[in-house]
This record gives C-alpha cells, sequence and structure tokens, in this order.
C-alpha cells in the first residue's frame, strides 16, 4: 500500500517544490575515490511563507557514468528514497519570501566507467554523473491565487511537481 510521499511519517507534508527552489553548491568529485561532493540549500522563491518541517526527498536518481549510492561514515545506502531535513536550519520554522536555508553536506558514491570516457556524448559537452529528481515536502504553505476559472486540481497549480537536476 502506497504512502503519500512515501512514508507516514512525509504524508503528512505538502509538496513545495514549485516554491522552494534546492540548490546545489560547491560541488566536487574525486577521480581516484568516486566521491561527488556537493552542498544542498533550499530557497524560498515565492511569495508564500513557507512552514517547517521543511524536508527534501530523493524520488530517483539516474547517472550515465555508473550506481550511486549515499556515503555517510562507513555506511552505504541507496540514494533513492533518501530524505535530508532541513527543519532545523532556518528561522522560526518559517522560510520567507527570498530566505534561504543553512547547507546540507551530501556525499554520494558514483561507481562505474570513467565519466571522462563520456565527454561529447552529450549537447553541453559534460556528462552529468548523476541526476537526481526531487520533491521539497513543507508543513504547509499558503498556496497562490488562482486566476479566475483555472482548474482547481493541485497538479495544475505552481507549487506542485518534482524537480530534476543533473550533477
Amino acid at each position: 500500500n502506497a504512502q503519500k510521499n512515501g512514508s507516514a511519517e512525509l504524508s503528512k507534508l505538502e509538496d513545495a517544490s514549485k516554491l522552494v527552489r534546492l540548490e546545489f553548491l560547491n560541488r566536487t568529485y574525486n577521480l581516484k575515490t568516486h566521491m561527488l561532493d556537493f552542498d544542498l540549500r533550499l530557497e524560498n522563491i515565492s511569495e508564500s511563507k513557507v512552514n517547517g518541517p521543511l524536508k527534501v526527498r530523493v524520488l530517483d536518481v539516474g547517472s550515465y557514468v555508473g550506481g550511486v549510492t549515499v556515503k555517510s561514515g562507513d555506511t552505504t545506502t541507496p540514494a533513492e528514497g533518501m530524505v535530508l531535513d532541513f527543519s532545523l536550519l532556518f528561522t522560526d520554522n518559517v522560510l520567507k519570501p527570498g530566505d534561504v536555508t543553512k547547507t546540507i553536506h551530501v556525499r554520494l558514491d558514483v561507481r562505474g566507467i570513467d565519466p571522462f570516457s563520456q565527454l561529447g556524448k552529450f549537447s553541453s559537452g559534460l556528462t552529468p554523473l548523476a541526476i537526481l529528481t526531487t520533491k521539497v515536502l513543507a508543513g504547509s504553505f499558503e498556496k497562490p491565487k488562482k486566476p479566475e476559472g483555472q482548474d482547481e486540481e493541485e497538479k495544475n497549480w505552481p507549487g506542485a511537481g518534482p524537480m530534476t537536476s543533473p550533477l
């Protein structure tokens, strides 16, 4: 039986993916260890206040160069389904318009072929090491006003839907 947002803990949260942007900072890849390190933060790009808790769930991870897992100390876990909790990384449990959270550091282990062997196979000339599809989940937020006569289904308003980010 599938649960909303993938778990009982996340089922009470609302999809805020189009209101809050996930930003990738300080990306580095170590060819010897195959580790892709980066920092993540969230920015409220909407006109609405977004209330915590604030979490990011990784829905899918793709890679043209090999398998992707999360590395934390000596522990390796699948990246799909990973939940990053930003709830304590912003002030007063409210992310106001224009506010950004503090960062979370993420380390991915990308195993497979040498990513430089894929040069020239993509229009940008760069091979994405991993492509993350994520959903930003929030405790609550004020839904943007809909234009008169617009369909009331949630999937059509500007707050809903997963984001895809190449790394």
